[in-house]
């Protein structure tokens, strides 16, 4: 953890970015700094600040987290993050698929359901884009229309289900895979993506949607 910068930090966990917001350390601006310099910096604790991101634990029910920072968070940092981690997983995986015929026949409908994911990805993405981040700030909608936002709220909770239908299969499958040796790193590197984007998708239905509701 020493290493990483607290952009890697936070996009590997959302708990890790509520417990630097409430040392009011500000991850966006100082993206590229390590831990270890912002600590020097703040004057934090080193080590006191290490033990609490190495015990995540977070209580969905208990933790008052404001909106605004999970749209600034979402928007700024996550979003980006995982449309940039699916491009990586993509593009490994269509190398290999090109260039290794046991790895195009052994990962077929894997490929299928990654390609899947990513269309639905970009369509999330760009409905929190053009209605749910201007709602927040209270800017016109894209295209400067009316927007019935329970309308919106529909298709994204369906394209919730539809994303963790896709995730949940590709884990079943990645599954199978995990005593092939030979393709170890690129399933780890898938693996780590989708539970990544499990995380993601929990911090979506259990906060920013429903506080997004209510306004």
């Amino acid at each position: 953890m020493n290493e990483k910068t607290l952009a890697e930090i936070v996009n590997d966990n959302f708990n890790a970015a509520w417990i630097l917001k409430k040392h009011n350390i500000d991850f966006f601006q100082k993206s590229k700094c390590t831990i270890e310099e912002t600590c020097l910096e703040k004057k934090i604790d080193f080590n006191s600040l290490q033990k609490e991101l190495s015990n995540l634990k977070f209580d969905y029910e208990k933790e008052e987290i404001d909106l605004e920072f999970l749209v600034n968070y979402t928007e700024k940092l996550r979003n980006k993050y995982l449309n940039s981690q699916m491009s990586d997983i993509l593009y490994l995986f269509s190398s290999y698929m090109a260039n290794d015929a046991n790895f195009y026949n052994e990962n077929v409908e894997l490929f299928e359901l990654l390609k899947s994911l990513e269309v639905n990805l970009k369509l999330h993405l760009q409905k929190e884009e053009y209605f749910l981040f201007p709602k927040v700030r209270k800017e016109q909608f894209f295209g400067d229309k009316e927007v019935e936002m329970h309308k919106v709220f529909v298709l994204l909770k369906a394209e919730q289900k539809l994303i963790s239908s896709l995730l949940e299969r590709i884990t079943t499958l990645l599954e199978n895979k995990a005593q092939n040796e030979k393709y170890e790193q690129v399933y780890l590197k898938l693996t780590y993506f989708v539970n990544n984007f499990k995380e993601y998708l929990e911090v979506e239905k259990r906060l920013l949607f429903p506080k997004m509701e209510m306004i």
